[in-house]
């Protein structure tokens, strides 16, 4: 197609397979050396390739899409249904259930000539990475949805329930503009980055909705790492989670926050809305401006937490009602939150209520958590899940699967796993609540400081297990489920090759 212009219209491409002795480029379309291609109301369905499970584009090519679907497109490297080398334009277009082992489940846009991308509306939703082995340079192991190493643009585009081991939905090496993109429900399957990793180059996030993804390390909703920046406006983060900042987690760059609310995010360790870590002076800014950091939760600094001198500045921002699992951390979060307005100026607490700052002052906070039965009476406080755990069981089908429950001042009435395994299909979005009655459940019983822990006995299936840990004590207070993976080793089908 070098050089050609051509339009596809209304057409299938299905079951097609691209086999050469690199393994193939493009299952359905190369679009070679300068082509210009444009794609309306097509579908690619079912394609395999090396890369490119449905299409190639190579550089210097240009191909547009409009109203397409990418559906069930698999490789055995990068870009589940799109490798872009070129220039690719696409327009409310959907992109699921496509799959690479290596990088880029959805799309690889790639460090080869002007790769550029831009979608504007439609989806990139269900695809996944499959390799459990993680690089540092992005080649392998990330970008679940999208893995890009040269510009793209978002807009209007809601990228959801897409896993790899990192950067479940996104992950960014290069500038990158998301206007009104809704991020949801991906999973960083091993480290980090949720809903997003974002290593080198400048980020620009607007008007975006960030919620419910989790990360196995740092930053469930979006991870900052290695330089570059990233900067967000009129965002909100919202109930993500991870081991160390569950709504972002950030390290050697320069981060902005602007007019933008991170609220409801968990993290099992520290900084259940922000986590700010391994950073230096010369190196790393983090500022908040306009900013609510509200109900978030975690071991410690449950708002904002910092390490290794990070210079946080926070201006005309709130950092209120979140919970750490005991009040010494809480008292210690928020010292911090205020200590943090202005590096020249020392605001003090007082947690007993005399109207003064001394030595005395942090002694009832530290009387006061989930460890010391009865001094939250105020309160009703539901459970709180934390420290998963799934380690291998008495065969290699079974799992052990444990989790510490702690409450207040109730017993915990009941702790149980759903285990939703890779053949499961979420239901249609609708106004009617489905009944999943065909979940299986794994009850996990109490085995002695405040651990709980149960056998599930049939993983067999290859790919991703997803389960979700539930709990509630005995005046149903519900805790907020916290979610796992569990990989089981895939098959690889080689193919046969005859010589005449």
């Amino acid at each position: 197609w070098g050089g050609s212009r051509t339009l596809i219209q209304n057409s299938i491409f299905r079951n097609n397979r691209a086999v050469n002795i690199n393994g193939g480029w493009g299952g359905a379309l190369l679009i070679w050396d300068g082509a210009q291609v444009e794609i309306l109301n097509s579908q690619f369905i079912a394609n395999t390739a090396r890369s490119g499970g449905a299409i190639y584009n190579t550089s210097n090519s240009a191909t547009t899409m409009t109203n397409s679907t990418f559906q069930s497109n698999t490789v055995t490297a990068r870009g589940g249904a799109l490798y872009n080398e070129g220039v690719l334009t696409a327009t409310n277009s959907v992109f699921e259930l496509n799959q690479a082992v290596l990088s880029g489940g959805g799309i690889a846009n790639v460090q080869v000539g002007q790769a550029q991308l831009m979608l504007t509306g439609g989806r990139v939703s269900s695809n996944r990475v499959t390799t459990p082995t993680i690089d540092g340079g992005g080649d392998s192991g990330y970008g679940g949805g999208i893995n890009a190493f040269k510009t793209i643009t978002l807009t209007d585009v809601t990228i959801d329930n897409n896993r790899a081991p990192a950067g479940g939905g996104l992950a960014c090496w290069c500038d990158a503009t998301l206007q009104r993109v809704q991020i949801r429900n991906n999973t960083a399957l091993s480290v980090d980055g949720g809903g997003l990793i974002h290593a080198y180059g400048t980020v620009r996030i607007t008007d975006a909705d960030i919620a419910s993804n989790s990360a196995g390390r740092y930053g469930g909703g979006i991870a900052t790492l290695t330089g570059g920046a990233l900067n967000v406006f009129n965002a909100t983060v919202r109930a993500n989670s991870a081991v160390t900042g569950g709504g972002l987690a950030m390290s050697q760059g320069a981060v902005g926050i602007t007019n933008t609310t991170i609220s409801g995010n968990t993290a099992s360790t520290s900084g259940g809305g922000v986590a700010a870590v391994f950073g230096q002076l010369s190196t790393y800014s983090f500022d908040l401006l306009n900013t609510t950091v509200t109900l978030n939760r975690s071991g410690q600094g449950s708002g904002l937490f910092e390490s290794d001198q990070v210079p946080i500045r926070l201006r005309n921002s709130i950092v209120a009602r979140n919970k750490s699992l005991d009040g010494a951390n809480a008292f210690s979060g928020a010292k911090f939150a205020t200590d943090a307005v202005w590096r020249t100026q020392h605001p003090t607490l007082d947690d007993n209520g005399d109207s003064r700052n001394d030595a005395n002052d942090g002694t009832q906070a530290q009387k006061r958590g989930f460890d010391l039965a009865g001094t939250l009476a105020e309160d009703n406080w539901p459970p709180y899940i934390a420290q998963p755990s799934i380690q291998a069981g008495v065969n290699a089908r079974s799992r052990v699967i444990a989790v510490n429950v702690q409450d207040d001042k109730n017993a915990i009435a009941q702790v149980f796993a759903a285990v939703y395994p890779p053949s499961y299909v979420v239901p249609v979005v609708g106004e009617n609540l489905v009944n999943e009655v065909n979940i299986a459940k794994a009850v996990l019983e109490p085995i002695g400081d405040n651990r709980y822990s149960g056998s599930y006995p049939d993983f067999s299936d290859p790919g991703a297990y997803r389960i979700v840990i539930f709990a509630k004590d005995s005046l149903n207070a519900q805790a907020r489920p916290i979610e796992l993976f569990v990989m089981v080793g895939m098959r690889v089908y080689l193919p046969v090759l005859a010589r005449s």
